[in-house]
Formats: structure tokens, C-alpha cells, sequence
């Protein structure tokens, strides 16, 4: 998809003989923004993943509403630690995982971290510092709203948390493939595989929504484990822009 430049200022001149509010607007990979903040601090930094190249890469695209927060939401994709155990008839038997670190790296905008689970023996469970992110298997975070899950070079997960208001959010999913040589072929494994993906949403849906408060925030008085280190990376990075936006 082309993306939609144009000048804002001049497009704010013309509008302003008219009585309406009007947003700044970019599409970009088929992604519409807009902005909603102050006419002065107007970010051209859009975030997004590089796509998969290649003529036969394929993506299918679906969405789901939930009676939650967006940082609720969120979190519930940056919770590397329950997947083994609530969706455990997906990715193993929670019974038998040892969850390790997770560890977790930040650069200011952007988050990364990977689940380092392994079977259960007895072993000790490895700490953040004696483990290291995957790099073929991993979840990047980037502020303020989109998500993507690595599962190999070949295909991955994108997803985008819009808030429709403080108790509402719409998650929009797109299942990208270049698992063959075949486009064709891409695009039916992209298909069928936005729905498995969303079949496991479903799972955490049904939990996500009966969280209270219906807002997470860094001192909410939650207890959080070593296991919960993305969330708690990302509550803190939120709670200081929140405080830097605050301070001008």
C-alpha cells in the first residue's frame, strides 16, 4: 500500500475556515493513523515492523472486540509465562514447563523479550541474566500500541490494541506467511492461521475482560513475579512517558 503524505499545516490552513475538528492522517501498509494529540507535538515517527519481502510473502487480516483496556490487552501479549499453562493443549503440557527469566531488553521506544521455557525435570529455573532472547522465536513491543510475535523468519504475528474508550478495545491481527515458494500458498496458510491465532485470544479474552480495574498501571497494588518482567518493563517505560508528557 502507498503511503499518504501531505502537508498538515497547509491542510490546517484550509480547514480552518470551517468549524470541524480534523485529525492528521497517514496510511501506511494498509494501516490508517491519526493523530489526536496536541497540533504542536504531532509525531511523523509511525510505528510499525518491517513487513515480510518477497513476492510471495501473504498476510490475513481479522479483528476482535474486548471489554478491556487497551494496556490490559497489552500485557496479555507480553505475558510470556502463562502460555504453556493455560493454553497448554497449544504449546505443551503446562504441568511439565519450567518457565525461565523471561529476559527483557528496552531501548526507549521499542520492547523485546522471548519465552525461554523448557520441560520440568526438577532443574532450577534459569534467571534473566543466565538466559538470552531468542532469535528466531520472540515478541517485540513497540510503544504506544503495536505487537508482533516472531515464530520464525518465515512467519509471524502482528497486532495492532486500538482503544475505543476506557473500557472497550478493537485487536486487530494480521498473520503474516513466506513459509513456501508459493503465494498462493502463503495466503491459505495466513488464513487459516489468523483463526488459530485468534482461537488462543479467545482463551485470554475471557480472563482479560474480568480483570479489575479495567486500567493496569504501575502502582496498582498487583503483585507481579519474576515471570512477569515484560509487563512490568512495560508499565514502567508507560508510567514514565506518562510523567515526561505531564511535565511538557
Amino acid at each position: 500500500m502507498p503511503v499518504c503524505t501531505f502537508d498538515w499545516h497547509l491542510v490546517k490552513e484550509d480547514l480552518s475556515r470551517y468549524n470541524v475538528k480534523s485529525f492528521p492522517v497517514r496510511e501506511i501498509h494498509g494501516i490508517i493513523y491519526f493523530w489526536y494529540g496536541d497540533d504542536d507535538k504531532v509525531n511523523e515517527d509511525i510505528p510499525f515492523f518491517a513487513p515480510l519481502e518477497g513476492k510471495n510473502a501473504a498476510y490475513s487480516e481479522i479483528s476482535d472486540k474486548w471489554n478491556a483496556h487497551y494496556t490490559r490487552c497489552i500485557e496479555d501479549h507480553l505475558d510470556v509465562m502463562h502460555r504453556p499453562f493455560v493454553h497448554h493443549e497449544k504449546f505443551g503440557r503446562g504441568s511439565r514447563k519450567l518457565v525461565n527469566g523471561p529476559k527483557v531488553e528496552f531501548d526507549g521506544k521499542t520492547l523485546r523479550t522471548s519465552a525461554d521455557n523448557e520441560i520440568d525435570i526438577g532443574q532450577r529455573p534459569k534467571t534473566a541474566q543466565e538466559i538470552t532472547i531468542s532469535d528466531t522465536n520472540y515478541l517485540v513491543f513497540k510503544f504506544p500500541n503495536i505487537w508482533t510475535y516472531h515464530i520464525s523468519d518465515r512467519t509471524w504475528i502482528l497486532t495492532f490494541f486500538a482503544p475505543v474508550d476506557d473500557e472497550n478495545t478493537v485487536v486487530y491481527m494480521r498473520y503474516y506467511s513466506k513459509a513456501t515458494p508459493v503465494q498462493f500458498i502463503n495466503q491459505i496458510i495466513a488464513f487459516f492461521g489468523k483463526f488459530r491465532n485468534r482461537s488462543v485470544d479467545r482463551t485470554d479474552k475471557r480472563i482479560v475482560t474480568s480483570q479489575k480495574p479495567k486500567a493496569s498501571s504501575l502502582d496498582g497494588g498487583e503483585i507481579l513475579l519474576d515471570g512477569d518482567a515484560p509487563i512490568l518493563a512495560y508499565r514502567k517505560a508507560r508510567a514514565a512517558m506518562e510523567k515526561q508528557q505531564k511535565a511538557g
